[in-house]
């Protein structure tokens, strides 16, 4: 758990993947800049060259989004909740966002899903092979699994929107190609395969 420092492994080759070509003497001035010994023989020049400036900051052409995730709930290996402490004090801004309008569809899953009684895969499966049945068989794997399908995806893409609409297109599909199958773990995989695609 970090309280605020990050942390780079293989900081410089990192460094030289974004650069967007192949440049030695920029490669050394951000060698000497981390205090690593330049390995061309014009970056070797460059610390005892009198018109030389160190390299304190370089711009790339091209922006490159960095995402930080930071939970305080998440779903361990073995399926179990696990809680840690809020040392930024951000879940209760997090709440409070959560109460706007654009989360209403995922608050009215969650609600349903409370009301609902407990999922009973064979029950669903039953549910979905008979076709008068089958509209009630997905409604119960939407209220089962769309608020865990919905973070998994917003971790993929940069805004809600795109999150909720890849979500119900996936469902969508799911209902109109019978993709969708209510095993553990496998509804999962379909939709983040679905939303690779």
């Amino acid at each position: 758990m970090s309280h605020g420092c990050v942390r780079l492994q293989k900081a410089l080759t990192f460094a030289f993947f974004l650069l967007k070509e192949p440049d030695e003497l920029l490669e050394d001035r951000i060698r000497i800049a981390m205090d690593i010994k330049p390995v061309s023989e014009e970056g070797k020049k460059l610390p005892i060259s009198a018109a030389y400036r160190e390299l304190k900051h370089y711009s790339l052409e091209q922006y490159i989004p960095l995402f930080i995730d930071y939970q305080t709930v998440y779903l361990s290996a073995d399926n179990n909740m696990r809680y840690c402490e809020d040392i930024y004090n951000y879940d209760p801004s997090l709440l409070e966002a959560m109460k706007k309008p654009e989360f209403e569809t995922i608050n009215k899953n969650i609600q349903k899903r409370e009301t609902m009684t407990p999922y009973n895969e064979p029950e669903v499966l039953k549910l979905l092979q008979e076709e008068s049945t089958q509209r009630k068989g997905f409604e119960i794997i939407v209220a089962q699994y769309s608020e865990q399908l919905y973070w998994q995806i917003r971790r993929m893409v940069l805004s809600h929107e795109d999150a909720n609409d890849l979500l119900q297109k996936y469902f969508h599909q799911g209902m109109d190609e019978y993709r969708l199958l209510p095993c553990r773990g496998e509804v999962v995989y379909l939709a983040l395969s679905y939303c690779a695609e």
